[in-house]
């Protein structure tokens, strides 16, 4: 949204250190978990999903353009009562509307912060919302305003909705619930299912027929509005969940199982027959949501960002994702450079290292082995690296190394007890390494990994993180606060107190007296005496997340440092500019988690103030575009579209900024400066200007 500023006496902005863009490099177009997908028409539709992933195709889903919800949470549902005015919900009680197709999407006040499920508009001015604890809710203003609706009898999930021209709204739930309202939502009547099994879509053609569907291969019609129901499954086995329904007319529809199989009937749900086979044995749900574009042009969605294209009526499909498919997790990056960059990962898969030479634009699988369990990668410069981890069966110890950028590995060898993970890996030079894992192991190298021998750490504790100074200087850090130094290149190593008992994930120095560390309780950790004592302050919880987790912290100077973690809801990342007393948070598109095994998120790599990496489940890869641009303002100077001002500035006259636009960024929107504008003798504004930063 741009607005004209018109008052000349103060103007004070904050400032940041990053702006950042988020580009997803493997899957594409995007790997979040796809939630429900919509069309008005036969090309334009719209996709939602987790980390507030909202996509928008205009050619019948073939190509997708990539946004996100300010705050990246998820949402679930998506709608749209023309081509630009359009609402999702999503998590916390999220509601955003559109009114530009999505191109800008602007938060409502739902004044609850239980989880919404589904949405649904009869025109641009009457809306019902449901989600968790039965809650329903409406609007008559297009959303500007919304009240509680009228309860649902026992409190159920309410995981959809659907409302007709005629007034008639139906929702349906958990144990079976459905009930019907033809008052706006105002009040709700139950009805009959016949199930007590969790319904999760429901559809209706007329104001007499439509369907439900649920768990245990449940479909249900209604000819009578949803008064009575009656089986509507034809013969398909129990051991199919139905997440969605759809139905072009009262004949030909589809039923969407979360193990990703797809079903077709063309006689109103007498009779179904599989038009897409999925995988009964899979541990996650792999399809989310259909939707119709005509009797032959179909999108599925579901997870990994999977979407799936028939144009024949279900005959044959086509993803439309690409890159490195894997259900393995990415486990850790490494970049030597911009171009030149490898992950790692855990699982079932064989591919278990990926490498690029583009910086990220394309990637390639490496390494197979199917047992190989890998933690950590680091390369020394672009030819040299290593890999740690375990063979996945006994926890045995496992480093590799490469001399050709990855495309060969050959095994080495360490000695003393390696029945351990090894957790992560660093060298000084092409000769002097160290790599460290659970049970309190160290592993010294001189010789570039020939020889690797066993370094008493004096604690039983996993380590977690280690970080080389130089030659002699290291230190590393671990479970229960654990933190290690060692003074003569990693032979002997003395504990050093922490205060503090979390484990902790990261730890970094920029000299040999500024030090940080983070941990899996929020927890910032900073030394300026090498060690020798350490300060702490948490940074979570975050304001709807709950508790954070921080995995990984880098300094490019004694002010300006980065974090990085997630909550319960999506990744973040903390900026300081002060050296840590205070931190911002930003907000990260992809799923976050209660603890460092759960989360989707896995590891950070900073490359340069400019620039990170993310990885995740599923081979997930993202770059972050970091900008920090200028920080001096000109007050009598032209301001192009490139400048940041950090500055508060007096002004002694009258200041004229000529040809100033869209150019300075407040609270999510940017704020438009008049041609000309000038400030009165005496103003003092402080901006944060952004153009190629934002």
């Amino acid at each position: 949204m741009k607005k004209t500023l018109i008052i000349f006496i103060l103007f004070l902005f904050q400032y940041n250190l990053f702006a950042q863009t988020a580009t997803w490099q493997n899957p594409l177009p995007q790997g979040n978990k796809l939630n429900d997908v919509y069309f008005i028409d036969t090309n334009v539709g719209w996709a939602v999903g987790d980390g507030g992933v909202i996509m928008k195709t205009t050619n019948g889903g073939t190509t997708w353009t990539v946004s996100y919800h300010s705050t990246c949470i998820g949402l679930n549902k998506v709608f749209f009562i023309s081509n630009l005015v359009g609402w999702a919900v999503g998590l916390y009680g999220t509601i955003i509307k559109t009114t530009d197709g999505g191109q800008t999407w602007v938060a409502q006040n739902s004044g609850i912060q239980t989880n919404l499920f589904a949405i649904h508009f009869t025109n641009t001015s009457d809306g019902i919302a449901v989600g968790d604890l039965g809650v329903t809710l409406r609007t008559s203003n297009g959303g500007a305003t919304w009240t509680l609706g009228g309860s649902v009898s026992l409190n159920p999930i309410l995981n959809d909705l659907y409302s007709d021209n005629a007034g008639n709204s139906w929702v349906v739930g958990t144990a079976g619930r459905i009930a019907k309202s033809t008052d706006g939502g105002t009040t709700w009547e139950d009805m009959v299912s016949g199930t007590n099994t969790t319904l999760r879509t429901i559809q209706f053609k007329t104001s007499l027929i439509g369907w439900t569907a649920g768990n245990l291969g449940v479909i249900l019609k209604s000819v009578d509005g949803g008064a009575t129901w009656t089986n509507s499954n034809g013969s398909l086995s129990n051991a199919y969940n139905f997440v969605d329904i759809a139905f072009l007319d009262q004949s030909n529809g589809f039923a969407l199982d979360t193990k990703g199989f797809i079903f077709k009937t063309t006689n109103g749900g007498a009779n179904w027959s599989i038009v897409l086979n999925g995988n009964l044995s899979s541990t996650i749900t792999i399809l989310s949501a259909i939707s119709l574009q005509s009797i032959t042009n179909i999108i599925a969605v579901g997870n990994k960002g999977n979407i799936q294209k028939s144009t024949d009526s279900g005959v044959s499909w086509t993803s439309i994702s690409s890159g490195v498919s894997t259900n393995n997790t990415s486990s850790s990056v490494f970049f030597t450079d911009a171009n030149n960059g490898w992950v790692v990962s855990r699982g079932s898969t064989n591919e278990k290292l990926l490498k690029t030479t583009n910086g990220g634009s394309t990637w390639t699988a490496k390494l197979s082995n199917a047992n190989l369990q890998l933690n950590k990668v680091f390369f020394i410069n672009t030819t040299i690296g290593w890999v740690a981890g375990d063979n996945g069966i006994s926890a045995n110890g496992k480093i590799f190394k490469t001399i050709d950028g990855g495309e060969n590995w050959a095994e080495q060898v360490l000695t003393g007890s390696t029945v351990i993970t090894l957790y992560d890996v660093q060298f000084i030079n092409t000769t002097t390494g160290l790599t460290v894992g659970a049970g309190g192991k160290i592993f010294l190298t001189t010789d570039g990994g020939a020889t690797w021998n066993s370094q008493s750490s004096g604690i039983t504790e996993s380590i977690y993180s280690v970080f080389f100074l130089n030659t002699n200087t290291a230190w590393c850090a671990g479970a229960n606060g654990k933190i290690l130094k060692s003074t003569n290149g990693g032979i002997n190593w003395s504990e050093q107190t922490s205060g503090l008992t979390s484990n902790i994930r990261d730890i970094f120095f920029l000299d040999a007296n500024n030090g940080y560390a983070v941990t899996e309780n929020g927890s910032f950790l900073k030394t300026t005496n090498g060690g020798t004592s350490w300060t702490s302050q948490n940074l979570g919880p975050s304001s709807i997340g709950g508790s954070v987790t921080l995995i990984s912290v880098k300094f490019f100077d004694l002010n300006n440092g980065i974090t990085f973690g997630f909550d319960s809801l999506r990744g973040i990342y903390y900026t300081t500019t002060n050296g840590g007393i205070t931190w911002t948070p930003n907000y990260i598109p992809m799923l976050g988690g209660l603890t460092p095994l759960n989360s989707f998120i896995k590891d950070y790599f900073v490359l340069n103030q400019n620039t990170f990496f993310m990885t995740g489940n599923f081979s997930s890869i993202l770059k972050f575009g970091m900008t920090t641009c200028q920080s001096t303002l000109i007050p009598t100077g032209t301001i192009t579209s490139n400048q940041k001002a950090a500055n508060s500035v007096s002004t002694t006259g009258i200041n004229t900024i000529p040809n100033a636009s869209n150019i300075i960024y407040q609270a999510g929107n940017f704020v438009q400066l008049n041609a000309g504008f000038s400030a009165a003798s005496g103003s003092v504004f402080t901006a944060r200007i952004l153009g190629n930063c934002q």
